[in-house]
């Protein structure tokens, strides 16, 4: 676990006692009596952050975990309604893996009514199914779909969405894994085949150029990815001012 923000540094996992053999409960205790908030990006799954969260009884925020990025999530849908001026009736394609930020994405897709999002995923690296389950719990998940075969989708779409294949930097059991993921890399042509000259282009960064878009595309009149990257420091902004606030509801100091 990596802590975004704690006592002293706080941006390293050595500077916790975890790794002397602390229980993540009492590591949470001591913690609250030192902070109001705490932000972990992490390589593990959102367990750790909840468990966090009910020992310790401050405010825990999820920058990152194997499974899920909510603040991302918060992002994306910020960058897409400051620029069409709303999210009802726009379809959304999230092409690549389904990693955390396109598990956040359909996440904030089905508490968001009237959104339309198509997830593409290559075979054995789409978005699992118990978080599609998830997705109806949560929310409406009527007008969100899984596809396999890029030739399925139907278009036009309003934004297309990827990031970057290689997830957290982690090596995929597949030493061939690329070989999956042919047909799937956001170029020009793709982009004129799902979509109209309105539509927008997102990725959350960073990007591997030439792996899963182009620089013609990144780069292009039509990206938004520099919008979005601002609008991460906007989101986290909120989603702290939620959490710390007296007059946001359900608000903790």
């Amino acid at each position: 676990m990596n802590p975004a923000s704690g006592p002293g540094r706080g941006d390293c996992p050595d500077d916790l006692q975890l790794t002397t053999g602390e229980t993540l409960p009492d590591t949470a205790k001591v913690l609250a009596g030192y902070l109001d908030a705490l932000v972990v990006r992490t390589n593990e799954d959102v367990a750790e952050l909840r468990e966090l969260a009910a020992a310790g009884g401050l405010s825990v925020v999820n920058a990152l975990t194997l499974d899920e990025h909510p603040t991302q999530a918060v992002a994306d849908l910020t960058t897409l309604a400051e620029h069409f001026g709303a999210l009802t009736g726009r379809h959304v394609l999230c092409v690549g893996e389904g990693n955390s930020s396109a598990r956040a994405l359909a996440l904030a897709a089905a508490l968001t009514p009237g959104l339309r999002l198509t997830l593409l995923c290559p075979e054995g690296y789409e978005v699992p199914a118990d978080h599609s389950d998830l997705l109806a719990k949560v929310g409406d998940a009527t007008l969100i779909t899984q596809l396999t075969d890029p030739a399925r989708v139907t278009g036009p779409v309003d934004a297309v969405y990827t990031s970057r294949w290689q997830t957290m930097g982690v090596p995929k059991e597949d030493h061939d894994w690329l070989r999956a993921f042919d047909g799937f890399r956001v170029d020009t042509d793709f982009l004129g085949r799902v979509g109209t000259d309105h539509t927008v282009f997102l990725h959350d960064l960073p990007a591997v150029r030439g792996q899963e878009v182009t620089d013609e595309v990144l780069d292009g009149k039509r990206s938004l990815a520099w919008r979005q990257a601002f609008h991460k420091m906007t989101a986290a902004m909120a989603v702290l001012e939620y959490c710390l606030l007296d007059d946001f509801p359900g608000a903790h100091r």
